[in-house]
């Protein structure tokens, strides 16, 4: 169809046939994988928890790929339709297909949830778990597509300014963008008293100044650290149903990544430069083609393993920090094997790069002998076939 008929097309009705064709192919997909990958986990009912955690990890994650596939799946959509005249997700089509993905995502998650935890989570907490995603984990997609958007086909001062403005965008999602949209939206808030008096207490004993803590209403139980404004994250799940001590030593790890020195968050944020350079993709197209782009991407994977590499060193001093803190290094191991049993994460991951160590040699570094053989790392066939399938399916 020619351009022109093709901008006589009413906005209504390209937003209508995008969105049922975006329907219509993720959710048959997702529901088949779904049912596929919960098999292994279904099978696994009255086995031990690590037993039914490595049954459930290909179905725990594969909404999670879901995201991954399904907005790459767009992208490349956008690259391959690229012409002389037409910008990167210029037309209403993206924009509907990404809002699409969004709903059906967090319908995904839901289900996901209540398959492997039996019930399903509130729908506030399901909302802002989503929330939670999307400003501290996804927050960078739609900076990239907006500034797609505006950047022109060649190098000159324009395309300079989107770069300049999207690394600023991201920075300030860094240093503290993040947690004011988190309360702004009500997913965090001031940890209760009890909570921070634990740190305070563990920070009075060992000699440091305690950040301040914030709880995160999410359905699984995690904590994070937010090393560039100096802050810890816990979820209400890790508080109530963690003991006390086990929940400080969980605090001083994450309070040894606010302790970074500025060369190691120097190091964090170095990905974020490059992370911005993602606004020069029509520059990149344009000029150089599809292979200008796998180049772009090739260098852009190396680097995000370079970053896993110097998370996953950062996360072993965190756990020595740790242990040499609380009173009884004891604490700190079955506090870790607690998240991992709540959560049904497997004790070991066998991933080539991983940004965390593997609980059961975290167990051991903290001298803790867990209770049950090293077990192997959850099986691939599943998640693998499953995977091909949503793809072709979504194709």
């Amino acid at each position: 169809m020619p351009d022109d008929a093709v901008s006589a097309v009413p906005f209504w009705a390209v937003a209508s046939i995008t969105i049922v064709q975006t329907f219509t192919a993720l959710v048959p997909a997702l529901w088949l994988s779904m049912k596929l990958a919960a098999r292994p986990f279904h099978a696994a009912d009255g086995e031990s928890w690590v037993e039914r955690a490595q049954a459930s990890w290909p179905l725990q994650t594969l909404y999670g790929i879901a995201y991954a596939v399904s907005l790459g799946a767009l992208i490349a959509w956008q690259f391959l339709r690229w012409t002389d005249t037409e910008r990167l997700f210029a037309g209403p089509a993206a924009w509907c297909a990404c809002g699409v993905v969004i709903v059906v995502m967090l319908w995904a998650s839901r289900r996901t949830y209540a398959l492997v935890h039996g019930e399903l989570p509130a729908r506030r907490t399901t909302l802002h778990t989503t929330a939670f995603m999307w400003i501290v984990q996804w927050a960078t997609l739609p900076i990239v597509f907006i500034a797609m958007r505006f950047c022109p086909r060649q190098f000159d001062e324009r395309a300079v300014l989107v770069y300049i403005a999207t690394l600023a965008a991201l920075l300030v999602l860094n240093f503290g963008g993040s947690m004011a949209l988190l309360r702004l939206f009500r997913v965090a808030r001031p940890a209760s008293e009890k909570t921070q008096a634990i740190l305070e207490a563990a920070a009075a004993r060992c000699g440091f100044a305690a950040p301040p803590v914030y709880e995160l209403d999410l359905s699984y139980a995690n904590a994070w650290a937010f090393p560039t404004t100096g802050q810890v994250g816990v979820t209400r799940k890790l508080v109530a149903d963690l003991e006390p001590d086990e929940l400080e030593s969980i605090l001083l790890h994450e309070t040894a990544h606010v302790q970074e020195s500025r060369g190691e968050v120097a190091k964090r944020l170095l990905m974020i430069p490059f992370v911005a350079s993602m606004a020069w993709m029509p520059v990149i197209l344009s000029n150089y083609r599809l292979k200008g782009i796998y180049l772009y991407l090739l260098a852009f994977y190396g680097v995000i393993f370079w970053s896993r590499r110097i998370a996953h060193r950062l996360e072993v001093e965190a756990d020595a920090f740790s242990t040499r803190c609380v009173i009884s290094p004891a604490c700190y191991a079955r506090g870790l094997e607690k998240i991992y049993r709540l959560n049904l994460v497997p004790a070991v991951m066998g991933r080539i790069s991983p940004t965390h160590p593997d609980l059961y040699d975290r167990m051991l570094a903290a001298g803790v002998e867990p209770d049950y053989k090293r077990p192997p790392r959850p099986s691939r066939t599943f998640g693998i076939v499953t995977k091909l399938l949503f793809f072709v399916l979504l194709v």
